[in-house]
């Protein structure tokens, strides 16, 4: 919601001089958060308002007049030179920036010769004062240009005000259960209560504007009948008949406002309804009276099938569950979401039927989402307008439809309220209010601040802790007591709550998984950075993967409200959005990637082979964690080698080696090329081994596929790897260990083997000969120069720690077991020793 300081201004009475800063300040303390506040006008000055007395032909130049213009009543003349085409005739206001003003791009105005006559100062334009881009003519204002009148203003800056060129925005942040300060009325309730001071009567204010424009003999139900055939939908309609109106631009000063609330002005007509909405909170509509066939407006629920054109010239499809308001043909809107185009008003209108009327919220949602139709007024009625509202935002568009357009407002209005809402009575406990809260609040203290919102709290005369409150109509969040005492808080101040220590006993905390948490930190340290992505993905992106039917995760659980298409599924792998990131990350220059995420996917319940929940069985959300590379390798001076399968590898098997504990198992890769979305020749499964024997996969590492990158936006070459984290082992308490007594020996083994040998076989060889003694065991390198190493051959240097609990080896001792070791290795891989 954006709204306007002078707005709020002119709804409330404050008791001191505010400014826009400390307003906004206590609109965020008290939930309602200002998130910029957006000055309007305030790199100008000096521009004054100045009337006309004659104008002339520039004797030097066809294109220029001389303007001779007064600034007070009786004033003497100065001559401006002006090159704009719409100069008034005496009589005419403008806006004069005399010598010493400041515009943007211009700097300070001074006097200057323009062909040879001197032009002290300039008339205005609307782009020349950085308010648009119209440079068509200077600014003319009209009668109704100026806010509450001009006559007193001519010569004072202060009109800059009343024109709506100088002020603050407020972007306010409105929860989705306050509809009601979706307008400038229910936020100055807010400031009332927050800052003080009291609500201007703005009944006084419209009725006295309903009572001067010229009223029409006859009565609007002589023109107007009303029907509601469903009152659930429809709570309430008001209508109103509004003749000899004229189409033409709005006052600059409602112009202002409604562009400032980001509204772009149309017409007198049009914008009047904006207006109205933007200032109460209650959207309305205009329709063409001579297009609203027998004088008859009927609210009904649409047939299935049954078509109508919007506004935005679009034929539109309508379901059962559609609300639609109909003349005595067909349908003319639908309710609380767009006009019809057959209605609208157009320049040729004379003749006004002017709507305002609440709808059930469920039904606008409903219709406005399905539709992809969301306006200003649907986000309202969405939200909850108050019914008895509408009657008193229809005054005040009459009123000003009359007065802007020109036109008389027949006398009444067909009121139709078959279902007037009755106002929510609560009891409110100051003693339950001091015990949520932590501060100590009286009965007295209590009825005072809800007072102060405009909520009836009555003190219990049976009970000196109670209040009976009423609440008002337009607070349809207030159901409990719990939201009245919300309120409490919010109005006395969350910070000035103050901070104690909870009593009673500490509940037990929940035992958190460490296998994430071991694995984030080994990643870590090996140099990747996490992301942190939605549970959302589109059906584009696991499609990417190429992943058969029989497979779970090609099934993706729809959402029924998505955002967007981006985010219609649950994603089913991690993958998907790493890739993604890749992409991004490369956009904007970055290629040197090595991401990695830990979260859960969401999978069909493994019982149902379909992707909906339909049968209630829920999804499964186990959790994986993934990761990419692409780019280059990091190196002290320079980056030219392109990453490969190994830079990814080293940092799981670190991360597994983390999160597993101790003796529970090895963790294995074996070459697989049975992985769609990974390179065939590049790929492997990841297996765990248990010590019990059994051996699982916990997921893939390995290239990711061209076919797969081109589907995700023509990624470069990357790698990525998806384990499975609930299939590790969970980790036992860590047990203290004394730090060993005894020395350790180191031994290499360096040996001259088949390039095809992987690394896992050596190792587990030199497990499985169970050696008690060896502690640690690490490979050192892999050597493949054809210049010193024969073709599909390979070096390999391996480092083993051995260690005894109980004595100092010598090296004898050790040498003894090493020998024998390698012994069995040259044997069991048949290879040479180097």
């Amino acid at each position: 919601m954006r709204a306007l300081w002078s707005w709020l201004g002119e709804l409330v009475e404050f008791d001191r001089e505010l400014g826009a800063e400390e307003a906004a300040a206590a609109l965020t303390a008290a939930g309602f958060e200002v998130e910029t506040i957006e000055p309007i006008g305030q790199d100008f000055s000096g521009v004054v308002v100045a009337e006309v007395v004659g104008k002339r032909r520039h004797p030097n130049a066809d294109k220029l007049s001389l303007v001779d213009v007064i600034d007070t009543p009786g004033g003497t003349a100065t001559q401006v030179v002006c090159g704009a085409n719409n100069v008034p005739d005496p009589g005419g206001r403008v806006l004069w920036a005399k010598p010493g003003a400041i515009l943007p791009g211009f700097g300070e105005i001074s006097t200057r010769a323009i062909k040879g006559v001197d032009s002290p100062g300039m008339l205005c334009a609307e782009d020349e004062l950085g308010l648009g881009d119209d440079h068509a003519g200077i600014i003319v204002l009209g009668p109704d240009d100026i806010l509450h009148g001009s006559d007193e203003l001519l010569g004072d800056s202060r009109a800059i005000e009343r024109l709506g060129l100088r002020d603050y925005v407020f972007d306010v942040g409105v929860h989705p259960n306050r509809g009601d300060a979706l307008g400038h009325l229910g936020l100055a309730r807010e400031l009332v209560a927050l800052l003080g001071g009291r609500l201007r009567d703005i009944d006084e204010r419209i009725d006295a504007a309903l009572a001067s424009v010229t009223t029409d003999a006859s009565q609007a139900a002589d023109h107007i009948a009303v029907h509601i055939d469903d009152p659930e939908g429809c709570p309430r309609y008001t209508a109103r008949y509004i003749s000899g109106v004229a189409v033409k631009p709005a006052p600059l000063w409602m112009q202002q406002r409604l562009r400032a609330v980001g509204v772009r002005p149309l017409s007198n007509l049009v914008d009047v309804t904006n207006y109205v909405m933007f200032e109460l909170g209650q959207p309305l509509h205009a329709f063409d009276y001579k297009h609203v066939r027998g004088g008859e407006i009927r609210v009904r629920r649409a047939q299935a099938g049954e078509r109508m054109t919007t506004l935005d010239d679009v034929e539109r499809t309508l379901e059962a569950n559609d609300l639609l308001i109909c003349d005595g043909s067909g349908p003319v809107a639908l309710a609380g979401v767009m006009g019809g185009a057959d209605s609208e008003v157009s320049d040729d209108t004379h003749e006004l039927l002017l709507e305002s009327a609440g709808f059930a919220p469920a039904m606008v949602r409903r219709t406005a989402r399905r539709l992809g139709l969301h306006s200003e007024a649907s986000a309202r009625f969405e939200r909850g307008v108050d019914p008895n509202l509408a009657e008193r935002a229809s005054r005040l568009a009459a009123s000003l439809l009359a007065r802007l357009g020109g036109g008389q407002v027949a006398a009444g209005v067909v009121d139709n309220f078959p279902r007037p809402p009755e106002p929510k009575r609560l009891t409110l406990r100051a003693s339950r209010a001091s015990s949520l809260v932590g501060i100590e609040f009286g009965r007295d203290q209590a009825a005072s601040v809800l007072s102060r919102l405009g909520i009836d709290a009555t003190p219990s005369p049976d009970d000196d802790d109670q209040l009976a409150v009423v609440c008002p109509t337009y607070r349809a969040d207030l159901l409990r007591e719990v939201d009245l005492i919300e309120d409490l808080l919010r109005i006395h101040g969350f910070d000035k709550v103050p901070g104690t220590l909870p009593q009673g006993q500490v509940p037990p905390t929940r035992q958190v998984d460490p296998r994430p948490e071991k694995l984030r930190a080994a990643l870590i340290a090996a140099g990747m950075s996490e992301t942190i992505s939605f549970g959302f993905t589109s059906r584009e992106r696991i499609a990417a993967l190429g992943l058969p039917d029989s497979d779970r995760r090609a099934k993706p659980i729809a959402i029924r409200n998505p955002m967007s298409q981006e985010q219609a599924v649950m994603r089913t792998s991690l993958l998907p959005g790493l890739l993604a990131a890749i992409g991004r990350n490369v956009s904007h220059g970055v290629s040197d990637v090595a991401l990695f995420e830990i979260g859960s996917v969401f999978l069909p319940a493994a019982a149902s082979s379909s992707s909906s929940d339909a049968d209630g069985s829920l999804p499964d959300e186990p959790t994986r964690a993934a990761g990419v590379i692409a780019g280059h390798r990091p190196g002290w001076l320079t980056t030219t080698d392109e990453v490969d399968l190994f830079d990814l590898k080293g940092p799981l098997e670190q991360a597994i080696e983390a999160a597993l504990p101790a003796d529970s198992g090895q963790v294995s890769f074996v070459a697989d090329n049975q992985v769609p979305y990974m390179h065939p020749g590049v790929c492997a499964r990841v297996v765990l081994s248990r010590g019990n024997g059994d051996a699982i996969d916990i997921g893939h590492i390995g290239e990711i596929h061209p076919a797969t990158r081109r589907a995700l936006g023509d990624l470069p070459r990357c790698f990525g790897f998806e384990i499975a984290i609930d299939a590790f082992p969970v980790r036992a308490p860590v047990q203290m260990q004394g730090v060993p007594r005894y020395p350790a020996i180191t031994r290499d083994i360096s040996m001259l083997l088949d390039d095809s040998v992987p690394a896992a076989r050596v190792r587990s060889h030199i497990e499985a000969a169970s050696e008690p003694l060896i502690e640690h065991i690490t490979v050192l390198e892999d050597f493949r120069d054809p210049a010193h190493v024969p073709s599909g051959k390979k070096g390999m240097l391996w480092s083993i720690t051995y260690r005894s609990p109980e004595s100092t080896l010598t090296d004898a001792e050790v040498d003894k077991v090493h020998e024998r070791l390698v012994a069995g290795l040259l044997s069991e891989l048949s290879a040479t020793r180097r």
